[in-house]
């Protein structure tokens, strides 16, 4: 029987965010209300950084104990 370890195991997963910090942070998208128009969205200059937001189900095949 094959083992599958998902990111709830992780080492790098931290649940209380759902982040995988396996790798350095990344630019993460923009975020917007689903009703905005293009008129009504803002322009942000500034960059989004963070890890990626996983679920504890997923799994990326860099697991570690």
């Amino acid at each position: 029987m094959k083992i599958i370890h998902s990111c709830d195991s992780c080492l790098f997963y931290h649940p209380d965010n759902s982040e995988c910090r396996r790798s350095p942070p990344v630019r993460l998208p923009r975020r917007f209300a689903e009703d905005a128009t293009p008129e009504s969205r803002t322009r942000d200059e500034e960059l989004l950084w963070g890890w990626p937001s996983v679920l504890g189900s997923d799994w990326c095949g860099e697991y570690y104990e």
